[in-house]
């Protein structure tokens, strides 16, 4: 079966209601613990030492990482982001979106860097800025960014984490 066939009759199935619903659960569920595995074996890490990196036990670890366990909590989820030192992102998106989201779910693609790993690409993010126009737009690309975004951080997070140092 083509890629393209693949597509439409997942498209096709997601116009009931009760499949959309049923799909997001099972591709979270199921990719979720995943990806933890992943991480974790990307480190060389034990569960043991990725519990005790994020404040759990070994056996609370093995659970997150079983697809039949299920109940995943964002608090739960930060503290293993915090363990593994990686971000975390819970977003909610258009199906469009999701479905490119869970799209390769290989091992390679679900392994995340942690900061210090990422660093470098952090730094060529920095470099990548323009000047940008009053209007939001960058000249040489014409492209327009939203000039607000990085702009706003709340208070608490300068306070405690100063991401932009004077």
């Amino acid at each position: 079966m083509s890629l393209k066939h693949k597509r439409e009759k997942l498209v096709k199935k997601l116009t009931n209601k009760e499949y959309r619903d049923a799909w997001v659960d099972e591709s979270v569920k199921t990719v979720i613990p995943y990806q933890i595995q992943a991480m974790r074996n990307q480190r060389d890490w034990s569960q043991d030492i990725l519990g005790k990196k994020a404040g759990m036990k070994q056996n609370v670890i093995s659970r997150l990482e079983s697809m039949d366990y299920g109940n995943l909590s964002v608090s739960t989820l930060l503290r293993i982001a915090h363990g593994l030192d990686c971000g975390l992102l819970v977003k909610f998106v258009p199906f469009s979106r999701l479905v490119k989201e869970f799209e390769d779910v290989s091992t390679s693609a679900l392994q995340v860097n942690s900061f210090s790993d990422d660093y470098g690409s952090l730094m060529s993010w920095i470099e990548k800025v323009e000047e940008i126009d009053e209007f939001g737009v960058a000249p040489s690309s014409f492209k327009t960014y939203p000039t607000e975004t990085l702009d706003y951080v709340p208070d608490t997070i300068n306070e405690v984490y100063t991401p932009y140092p004077n």
